[in-house]
């Protein structure tokens, strides 16, 4: 599980986090997930304004949607050569003035996968294949063949492509990807040989009610705390963890928090602040009349695709150990429209993730105390445990 400001890099591992499940039967489905746009700086939502004419033109010519943050215009895009898909990132920098404003970056296999370099491919292989490395995102190439680079530099120039050179430059993407095919179809050999060994490692997802976890009932605050948390970072991977209380088989959300302060975010990837958790979790939950119990996890995934990977398992299992009665982790999606899936994994018995019933509101608390806010009484009550907890989370 599973970036920051100034958003002039913005790059990639999958398609406008984008990847939607795996439509390669080929690729898996964690694979579709890891592999997507790597975006290094915070996504902030931009003033409705025309898309340039090369934006257009390359929505009609590739039949796609080209999305936008502040730095960039982005789309994913699937092509195939001899019988193998292909997913890129092509990403329109909004200054044309920039070192390389179109790019073109491969996705599934990466071009990591389909090189095998380790940091960098150097010059003479990078010359070799029609690539270049992307200074913005170190470990990333992007297509740069001779006729790519020749209407790149009259974009950059300031004129205006004409279709026909912007079918040229699609052409010369699908001549690279018939290029490649064989190195292409050895990455995606690997990355399936390496998947089946993970799925050893993986949980069932269970159907039917789990006695442990019946229903979530998550407050409106918790809700809209995930769901803002979220949109601030599309398109990057971003989470939080859940705060509330468990009884009789029904798990209340009334608090989600954020990632923290010391954190690290891509489109394939988030690295939460442990420290922040440690330091925030006691301050919000004494404001509540009754103390906040620890439920588990939240993270937003790419496209609309809504299974955990390998990371992800290894992740809610270490919840589920501190948790002892399994632990939540839910998934946010931000594709055609925002979608919350809601698990519990039931670590001690079945070791499967169910899907309990899910309930959105504070009304859903009625006949509970658990928002109810701490009275001065037992706050002054409380004196002792919050010195205690606050000399814990600096320690």
């Amino acid at each position: 599980m599973e970036i920051e400001k100034n958003l002039q890099g913005t790059i990639l591992q999958e398609a406008t986090h984008v990847c939607e499940e795996k439509e390669n039967e080929d690729v898996s489905a964690e694979e579709t997930v890891k592999k997507e746009v790597s975006i290094s700086n915070s996504v902030i939502a931009c003033k409705e304004v025309p898309k340039p004419e090369i934006v257009l033109t390359l929505e009609d010519e590739l039949d796609t949607e080209f999305r936008e943050n502040e730095a960039n215009y982005y789309s994913n895009v699937g092509i195939t050569a001899e019988g193998v898909e292909q997913k890129y990132i092509i990403l329109i920098d909004k200054n044309k003035k920039a070192d390389m404003p179109i790019k073109v970056i491969p996705l599934i296999p990466s071009g990591r996968q389909i090189l095998r370099y380790k940091d960098e491919i150097n010059a003479f292989c990078a010359k070799l294949y029609g690539v270049s490395n992307d200074k913005e995102n170190p470990g990333e190439i992007y297509l740069s063949t001779l006729r790519m680079n020749r209407i790149v530099d009259k974009y950059r120039q300031g004129d205006l492509l004409t279709t026909a050179e912007i079918r040229d430059y699609i052409q010369e993407i699908a001549d690279w990807t018939t290029k490649m095919t064989c190195y292409r179809e050895r990455a995606i050999k690997k990355i399936q040989m390496e998947e089946s060994q993970k799925r050893s490692r993986e949980y069932d997802y269970a159907n039917g009610v789990n006695k442990r976890c019946k229903k979530v009932v998550i407050s409106d605050r918790a809700y809209a705390s995930i769901a803002a948390e979220s949109l601030s970072r599309d398109p990057l991977e971003t989470g939080g963890i859940l705060l509330g209380h468990y009884e009789n088989g029904i798990w209340y959300v009334v608090e989600s928090t954020d990632p923290g302060l010391n954190t690290s975010h891509t489109t394939v990837h988030h690295e939460m602040d442990q420290q922040y958790h440690n330091h925030i979790y006691p301050v919000i939950s004494r404001v509540y009349e009754k103390d906040l119990l620890l439920l588990g996890l939240w993270h937003r995934h790419p496209g609309s695709f809504n299974k955990f990977s390998a990371d992800d398992n290894k992740t809610n299992s270490e919840y589920a150990k501190v948790i002892e009665n399994g632990a939540l982790s839910f998934l946010i999606n931000l594709a055609s429209e925002t979608q919350l899936t809601c698990y519990y994994l039931d670590y001690c018995d079945t070791r499967a993730y169910f899907q309990p019933k899910v309930e959105i509101g504070d009304k859903y608390f009625e006949g509970t105390d658990f928002l109810k806010i701490a009275s001065m009484d037992t706050l002054f009550k409380r004196r002792k445990q919050m010195k205690t907890e606050l000399m814990d989370s600096v320690i």
